[in-house]
């Protein structure tokens, strides 16, 4: 990815009310949500990521209104998106870094993979354990993910890490790609700006947009997005991205999903 990214401005007023008077006017939008970082905290176990409190709420408010067409668009496999999630609602999930797309109906679509990349991943996996970090390693269709949050040598875990993939990414055609607290291992054709212009191209030009992410892994999606729409980095501290602005969590991502449940006449407070 090569981009020239700068730290982006804290979201103003201006934008803020310019987005929800286009929401309040259009009959067609979309809102697109990472998981890990944005909607939850990063937790050391990952089983216990739950949404902040009020997200949870504010979402099935926003997918019962059926004016916004809301997907996920996360790293994780689309399962445990939905059960840490935790909503009533069925809503649309683009998993494993947009290799795996879970309509509203339950309905999976998968990314065909080759045998090649099925090999390399299975070795990296099989390499991991027989280092000892059998317990850090996360297997989801088409990546592989090794995780260092939480332990103290955290940067011994990442040269070890990267002694092991990057070859297999080398000769294996995958991809290696640095997130918050791991390095991953992908099918070539993983991308969550994939996502971002799938459902883009399905949608009316005039469809109002935000993407709303934090990782590195999010970029794509924010390049993706483009001025198509509103790309938002969720953080507590800023860093270069391409996003258009940056809010901090839980508050201010609170206050936005609450502004947009509103502008498109659903009630409520969290």
């Amino acid at each position: 990815m090569n981009q020239t990214f700068v730290e982006p401005p804290s979201l103003s007023d201006e934008i803020l009310c310019d987005t929800f008077g286009r929401l309040l006017a259009s009959s067609a939008s979309i809102l697109f949500l990472d998981y890990d970082g944005t909607l939850a905290p990063f937790q050391v176990d990952r089983d216990l990521a739950f949404p902040y409190p009020g997200v949870r709420e504010v979402l099935s408010d926003i997918c019962r209104s059926g004016k916004t067409r809301v997907v996920m668009v996360s790293g994780r496999a689309c399962e445990d998106v939905e059960r840490l999630l935790g909503i009533p609602d069925r809503l649309e999930i683009w998993g494993s870094h947009g290799l795996v797309r879970q309509d509203v109906s339950g309905v999976t679509h998968r990314v065909d993979l080759s045998p090649k990349t099925l090999a390399g991943l299975a070795e990296g996996g099989a390499k991991l354990r027989e280092r000892g970090f059998g317990e850090q390693i996360e297997e989801k269709p088409g990546c592989l993910a090794f995780h260092w949050r939480g332990f103290e040598d955290a940067s011994g875990m990442e040269k070890a890490g990267r002694s092991i993939l990057s070859p297999l990414a080398a000769g294996g055609g995958l991809s290696l790609h640095s997130f918050d607290g791991g390095l991953e291992v992908r099918a070539p054709q993983a991308s969550k700006g994939h996502a971002v212009r799938t459902v883009l191209s399905e949608m009316g030009s005039n469809a109002v947009a935000a993407y709303l992410g934090d990782d590195v892994t999010d970029e794509d999606a924010f390049l993706a997005l483009g001025e198509r729409g509103l790309s938002l980095l969720v953080r507590n501290e800023c860093r270069k991205s391409a996003a258009h602005a940056w809010i901090q969590p839980p508050e201010e991502l609170l206050e936005f999903l609450s502004g947009w449940r509103r502008s498109i006449g659903m009630k409520g407070d969290v």
